[in-house]
């Protein structure tokens, strides 16, 4: 979801317009377009045993779980070229990312 703050709507609308240009220009070898993310986990299991779902039957999920920590996700891609790279590291350092 986005939620762009009225005060900065233009500002943030002509840069995106800019990135989105950049996306559309056609695959450079010697101009590669490396887009990165990165976002954080907290690792979860079921803390009793899930029942099957049964034909004609809506799925069933239990509120309640047992937290088994976090983790955190960090993804590169070039999708012109179809190349893409994720690490998930136990903690977001400096050091990790390098």
């Amino acid at each position: 979801m986005w939620c762009i703050h009225p005060e900065q709507n233009a500002e943030f609308v002509a840069k995106m317009e800019d990135i989105l240009d950049v996306y559309a220009l056609p695959h450079d070898i010697n101009c590669l377009v490396i887009c990165c993310d990165e976002a954080p986990y907290q690792l979860l299991e079921e803390s009793r045993e899930p029942i099957p779902m049964a034909k004609n039957s809506p799925k069933r999920i239990d509120n309640e779980y047992e937290c088994q920590g976090s983790c955190f996700v960090f993804v590169m891609c070039e999708p012109l070229k179809g190349w893409y790279h994720a690490n998930a590291w136990v903690r977001r350092t400096a050091v990790d990312l390098h």
